[in-house]
């Protein structure tokens, strides 16, 4: 009889929502026989916990199942019970169990065929959710790696965590960390943030935690990453995308410096002196020694209009259609920077760059180069073929700078109009700096190699004699002949 109204108290309790409903039986159990105690968990996070002793007889075996399993036990059938005790006299209990089933707290006496047990049992039903704390090793100022802790409280018995960390600013551009945690040892799971990888600003955990009856309790954490600045130079530097422009743009001068001088060297060669043989050298100096040494001593005029014909292209067209190709495409046009909440935003053709107190994001905009900036991206493109026009003596200097000055700018005047123009103050005060790292490059190619010249049908061709040094020649020839001839 007592037994059913500590389970009728217990459904009173569970119906409105009494934090702990607490009762005291006294079981006597017969010899062979055993005796329950049923309890119907409604809601989850609902255990129960309790005390039990012996006062009169010998040791019994305790344990916990819901029904299917103790209908397997009365059958004589292995079961998969909780909380087992063996020969014991006294105990402590406690159990979160899943919603649904009926739970049964056996009390077994099969092993004494001749003596009756009494047990005095202490019966509580936990009706509050069990609590959960999130704590970090320090402070809630993260810097390198942390160790943070979950522990259970009340009763509460970990198995697994879920855990996702992301911005607290803006968590739909941050891509968010997930990891996944399993411990049965205890009531507590720890697990490692490396914050190195993370710029500076509040981030947030979200932590789902599942006891060992599978019920489930979310929780949020917050906490500020704060790494030394040196980690964020370090960590820009060591980008991919900066990595590459380096070691671009080292490539690039040192191919157009190892070009130069091989070309200066060629010409210099061209220009120095012919040392003749000892038997014409007398005939030479007899001939035009002041003009001789005066064309030697005249420096060769290089203009826009009248180009050396005794200088070839000083650099390699792969050369400049790679770097020229890769500027256009690749390399960032304008800086845009958020002056109200420190955001910072680099555009490219290619890809965007955003960074804030709280979040970075970097995307690969392959569908918006094809879509949207296509029309502006076919300047760009068109500037590596007047380089090559350029390189082959084709085109001018001055048109081809012309160009690379329309192609850099045409999609800044675009962005410059459509943030200050058509959406004047939407984000704020901004400012905007123009990073025209391609113009840059086209003219290290225009200005600082020497200037390509084609070669014409009439450079193989000797020049011909003037009349002035055929009469010369003649009276020479006159003079030195003998009389008698």
């Amino acid at each position: 009889m007592k037994k059913w109204v500590i389970i009728t108290l217990g459904i009173i309790m569970v119906s409105n929502q009494v934090p702990i409903a607490r009762a005291n039986s006294e079981l006597t159990i017969p010899p062979g026989g055993y005796e329950t105690i049923t309890w119907t968990v409604r809601t989850r996070g609902r255990g129960l916990f309790g005390h039990f002793e012996v006062t009169n007889g010998s040791d019994i075996t305790f344990f916990i199942c819901n029904e299917p399993a103790f209908n397997d036990w009365r059958e004589g059938h292995a079961i998969e019970a909780h909380a087992v005790m063996k020969d014991v006299t006294v105990g402590d209990y406690e159990y979160l169990a899943t919603p649904g089933p009926t739970w049964y707290l056996v009390f077994d006496n099969t092993d004494e065929a001749s003596i009756t047990q009494t047990v005095v049992v202490d019966f509580h039903i936990d009706l509050t959710a069990p609590s959960i704390e999130c704590s970090v090793k320090n402070n809630d100022v993260l810097s390198g790696t942390c160790e943070i802790t979950v522990t259970a409280i009340d009763r509460f018995k970990i198995y697994s965590i879920e855990y996702t960390v992301a911005a607290s600013s803006y968590p739909t551009s941050y891509s968010p960390l997930r990891g996944y945690v399993q411990n049965m040892e205890g009531n507590s799971i720890s697990f490692n943030l490396n914050t190195e990888q993370m710029e500076n600003g509040n981030y947030y955990i979200s932590i789902l935690v599942n006891d060992v009856s599978y019920n489930e309790q979310r929780m949020l954490f917050d906490f500020q990453v704060e790494n030394d600045p040196v980690l964020s130079i370090v960590r820009l530097l060591t980008s991919p995308l900066v990595g590459a422009f380096i070691l671009l743009g080292v490539v690039g001068i040192v191919v157009v410096q190892r070009r130069r001088r091989r070309v200066i060297r060629t010409t210099d060669s061209r220009h120095a002196p012919l040392v003749e043989a000892p038997d014409t050298a007398d005939t030479t100096s007899a001939r035009e020694p002041a003009d001789q040494i005066a064309r030697l001593e005249q420096a060769p005029v290089v203009s826009e209009r009248a180009r050396p014909r005794e200088i070839e292209v000083a650099v390699d067209l792969r050369v400049v259609v790679f770097i020229i190709g890769a500027l256009a495409l690749f390399a960032p046009y304008m800086l845009v920077l958020q002056l109200d909440q420190g955001t910072v935003v680099i555009d490219a053709m290619t890809w965007k760059f955003t960074r804030s107190d709280s979040y970075w994001w970097f995307d690969f905009m392959v569908d918006y180069l094809m879509v949207v900036t296509f029309p502006f991206t076919v300047w760009r493109l068109a500037l590596v073929y007047q380089m090559i026009r350029y390189f082959r003596g084709r085109s001018t200097r001055r048109t081809t700078f012309l160009l690379a000055v329309v192609a850099e700018m045409v999609e800044v005047t675009v962005d410059l109009v459509y943030t200050h123009v058509l959406f004047t103050g939407y984000w704020g005060p901004l400012l905007t700096i123009p990073t025209p790292l391609m113009l840059v490059g086209a003219s290290v190619f225009l200005w600082l190699t020497p200037y390509p010249v084609p070669k014409t049908p009439f450079d193989d061709q000797p020049e011909p004699d003037k009349w002035w040094e055929k009469n010369t020649q003649q009276e020479v020839d006159t003079q030195s002949r003998p009389a008698g001839e």
